[in-house]
């Protein structure tokens, strides 16, 4: 009998503990809840902002799109750093005549640096190894073990 009465007292130290449980969960389930529709109402007011901010931008970007710059017509900087008797010299020394290798060679004639020049078919290197011999350094990006020193041209392509 005692036994029973014993078991009987588990089950409702069980019985209780559950209700406990269950009470705590139904607590957390409406804060949870509650935090979600918070959590919601954020969200819609973020897409809201976030909407409003999108149009704002668009609205910038149309005026400045409005906004003329000044430019003299015709202006090529190309022609300003060079001549054409220049240019015909370079030619004559294996600088292949497209635009590219002109503005390249032009670049590399009137900077004070390190150039990066874009070469996509290596057309102008070997005009530039040409007219600067061995003092240069040329450093391809694909090439094993590249480490930046200082150079005299860097050639990308």
């Amino acid at each position: 009998m005692e036994r029973l009465e014993n078991d009987l007292q588990k089950l409702q130290t069980t019985a209780s503990q559950v209700e406990d449980l269950m009470s705590k969960l139904g607590v957390q389930e409406i804060e949870l809840h509650q935090r979600n529709e918070d959590t919601e109402a954020q969200i819609t007011k973020i897409g809201q902002q976030t909407e409003k901010l999108s149009q704002e931008q668009a609205t910038v970007d149309d005026e400045e799109q409005k906004v003329l710059i000044p430019m003299t017509e015709g202006l090529d900087p190309v022609s300003m750093l060079t001549d054409d008797t220049t240019i015909a010299k370079w030619n004559n020394e294996g600088l292949p005549s497209d635009t590219m290798s002109t503005q390249n060679a032009t670049i590399l004639t009137n900077c004070e640096c390190w150039p990066l020049l874009i070469d996509p078919q290596l057309q102008g290197l070997k005009w530039i190894k040409s007219r600067y011999g061995s003092d240069l350094k040329v450093i391809q990006f694909s090439q094993k073990g590249c480490r930046i020193i200082r150079v005299q041209a860097w050639i990308y392509h």
